[in-house]
């Protein structure tokens, strides 16, 4: 069995990382400063989805791949039955 490496697409890397990034945040924020308290979830998966969907939108397109293309069919030339015996 053969696999082939696909790499991930650009779009979904800066998005993951977008999203990993504002969560980091908030968890160092939370961590290591002391009158910081974290806002409610819905705002803070508000923000993770707007950092996301922008990284997204503005990272460069992945190419893809020239499709292979099928070999070209065989042709078979037909001889009708009526022509091919002797008269």
């Amino acid at each position: 069995m053969t696999h082939t490496y696909r790499p991930v697409e650009t779009k979904v890397a800066a998005a993951s990382l977008a999203g990993a990034a504002v969560t980091a945040v908030f968890q160092l924020l939370q961590a290591y400063v002391p009158h910081f308290h974290s806002p409610p979830a819905g705002t803070v998966a508000l923000l993770v989805t707007i950092a996301t969907g922008i990284a997204g939108y503005f990272a460069p397109h992945t190419p893809r791949p020239p499709a292979v293309q099928p070999p070209p069919p065989k042709t078979t030339t037909l001889i009708p039955v009526s022509s091919a015996r002797p008269q």
